[in-house]
């Protein structure tokens, strides 16, 4: 295990060397100047061109892609994201401002759907081609035709066009906030999580419910299922204990991949919500070629997904007594 583990190690570093290499490239050879958005014509304002080759050899952006690559790779290996060139901000304290909202709502919605969606999946799989089947699986398959931003615009414009005083649809606090009671303030953040969560939840309920099923039909069907029910034990022994085991397996590879799409793709409803977490600020630093801001997100992002995969793979073998790495 031991051996595996740092096997994996040493490949997710060439990895994550490969995924930021593109990533610098392309963000560079994207269209638009970091330097020249600084200043706004339609407002009069403009940068002389001595100003703008002092700024650009400031930021670097004078010097060949591949040395501002290295550049940047050695400022990685001390922990530096560098400065933000929109507004000069340490980059980790943008990331480290935004990221825990982001966290908070990603494990939420992923929390909630997991405990709808396990019971529901398997309900639904136990109860194959009856009533209860066909109508929750007509129910998600609309749903998950639905994309989270569609149903957001709906949320957002009924809100806006019914007096609903205590349904905020944007940010994370009221004003006041500060001067509220515990009570008070734990109310005030679920009234601004509420509709996010809730675009954010049901294309995940949707799609781990039918997943969650389609998995409890195969197990259902295997040799051992037989051979416990031939031992005489009750059928709600046999679906939790024989069934419902061997379908977390895949389920733990869902989660381990759909956390780190989640942390990244929630940049449309971040925006729409103007909720305060890594998505928007990816947005807002890509409208901007804020490179530097692009690069810390994506590397923490790819961290992520290779964490994620490896801690998957290494969670087989807790899930599966059949699974074993060897030296």
């Amino acid at each position: 295990m031991m051996r595996y583990t740092i096997h994996r190690l040493l490949l997710a570093v060439i990895t994550f060397l490969g995924i930021t290499l593109v990533t610098f490239s392309v963000i560079q050879l994207a269209p638009g100047d970091p330097i020249a958005m600084q200043v706004s014509p339609e407002l009069g304002l403009e940068m002389s061109q001595h100003t703008y080759e002092t700024l650009r050899a400031h930021w670097g952006l004078d010097q060949p892609i591949s040395t501002q690559y290295v550049r940047w790779l050695k400022r990685l290996l001390t922990l530096d994201f560098g400065r933000s060139i929109s507004d000069h901000r340490p980059v980790w304290d943008k990331i480290a401002e935004r990221l825990p909202w982001t966290i908070a709502l990603s494990v939420l919605a992923m929390g909630i759907s997991l405990l709808i969606s396990i019971p529901t999946g398997v309900y639904s799989a136990v109860r194959k081609g009856r009533t209860f089947d066909t109508a929750v699986g007509t129910l998600l398959f609309a749903l998950y035709s639905v994309p989270g931003y569609v149903t957001a615009i709906v949320l957002i414009t009924a809100v806006a066009h019914i007096p609903i005083d205590w349904l905020p649809i944007s940010g994370v606090r009221s004003e006041g906030f500060a001067d509220l009671s515990l009570s008070g303030r734990v109310v005030d953040l679920a009234k601004h999580f509420l509709l996010i969560t809730i675009c954010f939840t049901y294309p995940l309920l949707a799609f781990q419910s039918r997943f969650v099923r389609s998995n409890m039909l195969e197990a259902i069907g295997q040799d051992y299922i037989r051979t416990a029910r031939a031992k005489g034990l009750d059928e709600r022994s046999v679906m939790l204990r024989h069934g419902l085991r061997n379908t977390l397996i895949p389920i733990v590879t869902l989660m381990g991949l759909m956390l780190p799409s989640v942390l990244s793709g929630s940049a449309i409803l971040e925006v729409m919500f103007q909720w305060p977490g890594i998505g928007r600020l990816m947005f807002n630093a890509i409208s901007q070629r804020d490179y530097f801001t692009v690069m810390g997100i994506s590397s923490i992002v790819a961290v992520v997904v290779l964490l994620g995969t490896l801690l998957t793979d290494l969670a087989y073998a807790w899930v599966d007594p059949r699974v074993r790495y060897g030296g």
